[in-house]
């Protein structure tokens, strides 16, 4: 009975070494395991980082980029719409000057491009905010006068001349 008792503790101790040891691998495995997840993380966040790069470069080139044929019959458009609004109705001696002096100014201060086609898609909106809100900074009515003294003013030259 003593034998068997005496081999039922070693079985018991041969198992908890066996246990032991079994624990011991698993850690070693598992530390293993964390090294190789730190490194596939690592690569992960690094993947992550030239992504985002990647997307501000786009997001770059989206703005850069030059606006569609659409766009700038809507350019056009609104800066029609703008100058028959402001003179009341459509008049030739006028519309050319106030259209001329509306490109000039929204190529200096509303983002409009040196043709409207070469405008910035980043910066059509800002255009199309421009264009709705410009008036001439001396006024409307103080233009028309100042275009009708400069048209007297050539027609007087051109009797001169002949």
């Amino acid at each position: 009975m003593n034998e068997i008792a005496n081999t039922n503790n070693s079985a018991e101790n041969f198992d908890i070494q066996t246990l032991i040891n079994l624990t011991g691998q698993n850690a070693l495995m598992m530390n293993s395991l964390s090294q190789q997840m730190g490194i596939v993380s690592t690569t992960v966040d690094s993947m992550r980082s030239d992504m985002n790069v990647m997307k501000g470069d786009i997001d770059q080139l989206k703005y850069n980029e030059e606006i569609t044929t659409d766009q700038a019959k809507n350019i056009t458009e609104a800066a029609k719409r703008r100058v028959i609004t402001l003179l009341g109705a459509y008049d030739k001696r006028y519309y050319r000057r106030f259209i001329g002096r509306l490109y000039v100014e929204a190529k200096k201060g509303g983002g409009l491009g040196s043709t409207i086609t070469r405008t910035h898609k980043g910066d059509y909106p800002r255009v199309m905010n421009y264009i709705d809100a410009w008036y001439p900074h001396e006024g409307a009515k103080a233009f028309r006068k100042k275009i009708d003294e400069e048209l007297s003013e050539q027609c007087c030259k051109e009797e001169d001349v002949t």
